[in-house]
């Protein structure tokens, strides 16, 4: 669900963007430049089925719980911090580089508060988790 959700997130906020607001999201000139739009959703799924994946090789490795996740938050925080320098270092105009930041930024809150938001039953929890 939060992949999905993830791609949803990049859906709506394209269409705000660039339905609503009339913003075509295009990187690059002339020749080079390509436009966005196709890639949204398909980028935000892949990104949070990574999120995901790393979650559980995490689970897997620590145990569920509380750990894991404060764990995964940092890494999947560290990572969104990452990834905002290709959006902040696009060859486009500055208005669509902020546009490309709140994209990102969009996506990466709606997946990590909803990834946040999953706890082990109180029943397995290690010791060690609060």
């Amino acid at each position: 669900m939060s992949v999905a959700a993830a791609g949803a997130a990049g859906l709506i906020s394209w269409v705000g963007i660039h339905v609503v607001g009339g913003i075509d999201l295009v990187v690059g000139h002339g020749q080079d430049a390509q436009t966005i739009a196709g890639r949204v959703v398909a980028s935000a799924m892949a990104a949070a089925l990574c999120g995901w994946a790393v979650l559980a090789l995490i689970e897997r490795r620590i145990g569920p719980g509380q750990r894991a996740l404060r764990l995964w938050g940092c890494i999947s925080l560290g990572t969104v911090a990452v990834s905002l320098v290709g959006p902040l270092t696009a060859d486009a105009p500055t208005s669509t580089r902020w546009w490309l930041v709140a994209l990102h930024t969009s996506v990466a809150a709606v997946f990590i508060s909803l990834m946040s938001g999953r706890a082990a039953p109180a029943g397995r929890r290690r010791r060690g988790d609060r």
